[in-house]
This record gives structure tokens, C-alpha cells and sequence, in this order.
């Protein structure tokens, strides 16, 4: 079947509708000579293939518009075997393109005298408005050809994916399903939407020192776990979804000690959070995790995810600050079709339906727009949603967490964070220090990572040596946990003997402002410090300010939030 021809429904349509107004009869004929909708005597001749030569045949072939008073008199007609019994009297033929080929024919036809009369006096209007709707169609066959396209690639993509034999799947950015192969489905089976969508969530956001790298995760599905990676697809420096392998899959998934192995510390704040989780995990009490950014708020979540009842369903975090105001909204209570321009037509669930019987964290919640803060809050007290667009409310079971590294009471005195939200949010607040006020939690992180990156990179390394230990605990960490995780990754990359050195460490570290000097200056005014040297090392452009962040160690959207905060704005350190 020809393109044009899958549009022989609407073309019909299209000819019923403009025949009577405008005193002439209509045709389409397509790609393959075959008069696929039509009006009057012409209609009698559907499913007609035109022969060659004919007057179709000559148009096409010539690709020029053809205006004929007297069809059966002209040289264009004389070979044309159906010439005798034509009836027609007069036509405008207009060819209709598509990518610079010929896929059909528009036809305007007289088959009387008023009819006639009415082609000729109106043959430039017909004429203009042919060509915008063939314009239009044109969109819409391009569009056609894409999408049969990018059907035929993802079919190809799957039997390939298929072969494989690990459990595989293929997410966009915003993480929804693309492809699964046939393991995936057996292993995961109906969660897989919500396990892509709670994986690479975080790597859409720019949360990690190279964004580029891939990285490990282990979930629970139902009461067994999978564990494998998740490599990032990167284009324009931006993650544009991510391929998903399953590594292993099956077991029980261990108690509260394995729940909270990733939380690493010796001091006292440390081992008093890990005992409030222990006591409210079990509950279904909202609970608002602060702390600065890098300090490990969603690590946090995921344990109380694991220890609760709820541990068996999704867990999905969204970063509330990393996706546009504009498309906010339609991310957290998806859309129906039709529902706003270029919306997916068969409608999207939003991310509260990927979190139904699961745990939802919202973080950075103080970055929600003021409107979404009362929509927020009408589904923490009502429990439904209504996706935009629809008006139908579905039962929302899911239990509410949130995260941010803002002062909510301050945003609420301001008159930028409403007042009823917060309270609802801050049922239980747990609230993490900063790493520089618990230096005694700094080296077994250390070693914690170093641990995980040797394995990964398949190397021995021993430990730290004394002299590297040292720059390590003297170090402030303005980017906390985050940063120093990046620092011990790097530095499992660089060391080439048994022990890490200081040679394998950024020099940051050991600049004198970085430790000597340390205890001598302000927290903040170090922070400071540490972002205007970076800024103008890489520069104040987009690209340097992405490097830079990668730097310390934080996300983008924390270093313009610093930048502001500051004052440094302009390029310039004020």
C-alpha cells in the first residue's frame, strides 16, 4: 500500500467536504496510479488503476501542475486509451510531494458547464489552497515515514536484544520504556516499567562527578532482588535515556543490617539516624530528610523504602528542580491524549502512578512551583490524582517522602513555600549534618568506596597511605558525601600501586587552602572560596561551569544555586 493511500479515509472526507462548496468535483489519485477517493462520476471509478500513458501518468511523470479546458483536444490526451469514453470537460491536476517525490495526484474536475465555468474562473484559489494542504499533508506523511521508520529499527533492536543472554532494557530520558528483551520480561515482568523509571532517575539529574560513567544498583522485586548497571546514553553532554543490564537476579533480600550497609559512619549523628529509620521505616509517616547537597538524603529514602512494608513495590525519586516548571506537572500526574501539543497520543502515566503500593521521594521540593505546592498538597490530603487533561480521579496508595537542602522555614516566611505543605511534609524530619561536622565518618566512607571502585575496576588496593589519609581527613568536603565519593573513584582510576598516594588525588586537596589553612577560615567563606577558583580555572561559560561542578564534586543546579547565593554572578568573585 502507498503512503497517500493510508490516508484514503481522510482524503474521502476531505473531497466530500470541499466538492459541494466549491462547484467542482475532486480526486485523489496516489503513487500507484490508483484512484483512491473521489466525488461524483469520478467516485464510480474507485480502485481504478490508470494505465500508461494517460493523463495521470503524464503529470506525475512530468511532476508539473496541469490546468486543461479541453482534456479530449489536447496532445497530452491523444495517446491515452480511455480517451473516447472520457466524460471530463476540464481539470486542474496538481501533484502532491513528499521529501521531493511524487506519492500522488490532486485532481479538480468539471464534468458539466457550470462546472467547467467554475474550475476556470476559480483555478488560482484552487490552486493556493491545494498547495497548503498539501503542505499539510506532506507534514503528515514525513511523519508517517518516520515513525514506520523507527518502528522498523526498534524491531530490528529487539531481536538483536533478544540474542542476548542477560536481562536487557532500553529507557529514555524520561525514563520510560522503550525495549526489554525476552529475559528482562521473565525476570522483572510487569515492574519493569517502574524499575527504569526509579534507576535512571538519578542519572538524569546532575548529581554524579561524570555523568558519563555507568554505575551499579541492586533492587527488591517483590522478595527477590536484581542487581546489574545502568550505562547512561550521553548526547550533546546531556543523558538521553540509558541501557539497563541485569547482572543477577534471585534470593531473599537480606534484613535491616543489609538495608542500611550503605549508610557508612561511626559518629554519633550517623548511628542515631540509622536508629530513627529503623523505628519509623515500618510506618507510613511522611518523613522530610534535610541536609546539604551531597550528603546522602536519597540514600537515606531508599533505606526507608526497604525497611518498610512497602518494599516490595517502587521506589521512585524525582528531583523536583532538575525537570522544567512547564513540564513538571505533566511528569508528576501524567497527561491523557490530546491533552497539550505534542503529547504522546495514547496519553503517559505520570510518576505518582509508577509509584503506586511503593514510596515516592521528592526531592529538592523546595524548588516546586508555589502552584504545584497546592496541587501537591491536595494529594497528600486527598490521596487522587487527576492526570492533566482528564477528569477522571485514580486512588493514589503510595507513601510520601521528601527531600531538600533548603531552609523550608525560611522559603515559608518568604512567601515561597506554602505554609499547609510544609507541615504535611514535615510529619518526621530527619536531618543529615553536613560531612565537615562528623570528620570521624570521613575515612570509613573512604575506604567504603575505595572498596566498591577496586572491586569494580578490578584492582587490589589496600588502603590509604598515611600521608593521603591525612589530606583526606583535613580536607573541609564543601561537596560532602558526593565529592568524596568522586575523589576515591578518581583516585582508584589513577593509582598504579597497592596503596593510594596523594599523587592520586585532586590537587584541591592538597592546596593549602584546602587543609592548613582550613580550620583558620569560615565554612562558607571556603565554599566560596572553592567555587570561585574553580570558575576560574574552567571559565563562566555554560561548559565551564559544568566542569567545575564535576570539580567539587556537586551538581549543576547546586553550583547555580551557589553561585547566587554567593554573589558571584557576572563572572566575577565579589
Amino acid at each position: 500500500m502507498s503512503e497517500l493511500a493510508l490516508l484514503r479515509r481522510d482524503l474521502q472526507n476531505l473531497a466530500d467536504t470541499l466538492a459541494p462548496l466549491l462547484g467542482v468535483e475532486i480526486g485523489f489519485i496516489d503513487g500507484g496510479y490508483e484512484n483512491i477517493a473521489a466525488t461524483g462520476p469520478f467516485r464510480a471509478e474507485l480502485g481504478t488503476h490508470y494505465p500508461r500513458p494517460s493523463l495521470t501518468a503524464l503529470i506525475m511523470e512530468s511532476q508539473r501542475d496541469l490546468f486543461m479546458e479541453r482534456p479530449r483536444a489536447t496532445q497530452a490526451c491523444s495517446q491515452c486509451p480511455r480517451r473516447n469514453n472520457c466524460r471530463i470537460m476540464a481539470t486542474l491536476c496538481v501533484p502532491i510531494k513528499c521529501r521531493a517525490s511524487i506519492v500522488g495526484l490532486w485532481a479538480f474536475i468539471a464534468y458539466n458547464e457550470a462546472q467547467r465555468e467554475a474550475l476556470y474562473q476559480r483555478r488560482a484559489m484552487l490552486w493556493q489552497m491545494s498547495q497548503q494542504v498539501i503542505r499539510m499533508l506532506e507534514c503528515y506523511l514525513r511523519q508517517h515515514q518516520a515513525e514506520r521508520e523507527r518502528a522498523r529499527l526498534l524491531h530490528y533492536l529487539q531481536r538483536v536484544l533478544d540474542g542476548i543472554p542477560r536481562g536487557m532494557m532500553i529507557v529514555d530520558r524520561p525514563a520510560s520504556l522503550i525495549l526489554a528483551n525476552k529475559l528482562a520480561k521473565e525476570q522483572v515482568g510487569r515492574a519493569l516499567g517502574s524499575l527504569g523509571h526509579r534507576l535512571f532517575s538519578r542519572s538524569l539529574l546532575p548529581q554524579t562527578g561524570d555523568s558519563v560513567t555507568s554505575y551499579s544498583f541492586r533492587e527488591v522485586i517483590g522478595r527477590r532482588f536484581v542487581a546489574g548497571t545502568v550505562q547512561p546514553l550521553i548526547e550533546g553532554g546531556e543523558p538521553q535515556g540509558a541501557i539497563i543490564t541485569f547482572e543477577a537476579f534471585g534470593g531473599e533480600e537480606a534484613g535491616a543490617e543489609d538495608a542500611l550497609a550503605e549508610i557508612v559512619g561511626r559518629s554519633e549523628a550517623i548511628l542515631k539516624l540509622k536508629e530513627t529509620i529503623r523505628t519509623l521505616a515500618p510506618t507510613e509517616a511522611t518523613v522530610l530528610l534535610t541536609g546539604e547537597s551531597g550528603t546522602g538524603k536519597e540514600l537515606l529514602a531508599r533505606a526507608i523504602h526497604r525497611l518498610s512494608r512497602r518494599k516490595a513495590g517502587p521506589f521512585v525519586a524525582v528531583n523536583c528542580a532538575a525537570i522544567p516548571a512547564d513540564l513538571l506537572e505533566a511528569e508528576l500526574f501524567g497527561y491523557e491524549k490530546g491533552a497539550f501539543t505534542g503529547a504522546r497520543p495514547e496519553g503517559k502515566a505520570g510518576i505518582f502512578e509508577l509509584a503506586q503500593g511503593g514510596t515516592i521521594l521528592l526531592d529538592e521540593v523546595g524548588d516546586l512551583p508555589l502552584s504545584l505546592q497546592a496541587k501537591l498538597l491536595r494529594v497528600i490530603e486527598d490521596r487522587q490524582i487527576q492526570r492533566v487533561g482528564g477528569l477522571r480521579s485514580i486512588p493514589l496508595d503510595v507513601r510520601f517522602l521528601a527531600a531538600t537542602n533548603r531552609d523550608l522555614a525560611e522559603l515559608v516566611a518568604q512567601g515561597r513555600f506554602r505554609e499547609d505543605l510544609y507541615w504535611r511534609l514535615n510529619v518526621v524530619l530527619l536531618s543529615i549534618p553536613p560531612l565537615r561536622e562528623r570528620p570521624e565518618d570521613i575515612m570509613p566512607l573512604a575506604r567504603f568506596f575505595l572498596r566498591k571502585y577496586a572491586h569494580a575496576l578490578g584492582k587490589h588496593l589496600g588502603g590509604f597511605a598515611p600521608d593521603c589519609e591525612d589530606v583526606l581527613s583535613r580536607y573541609p568536603w564543601p561537596g560532602n558525601v558526593r565529592e568524596l565519593q568522586n575523589v576515591v573513584h578518581c583516585a582508584a582510576i589513577m593509582e598504579r600501586s597497592s596503596f593510594v598516594t596523594v599523587r592520586s588525588v585532586p590537587e584541591r586537596l592538597t592546596q593549602g587552602e584546602g587543609t592548613a589553612l582550613a580550620p583558620r577560615l569560615h565554612l562558607e567563606e571556603l565554599e566560596k572560596e572553592a567555587i570561585a577558583r574553580a570558575l576560574a580555572k574552567f571559565g563562566w561559560n555554560k561548559k565551564g561551569k559544568e566542569a567545575a561542578a564535576r570539580e567539587l564534586g556537586i551538581g549543576i543546579a547546586s553550583l547555580y544555586r551557589k553561585i547566587k547565593k554567593y554573589g558571584l554572578e557576572g563572572g566575577r568573585h565579589r
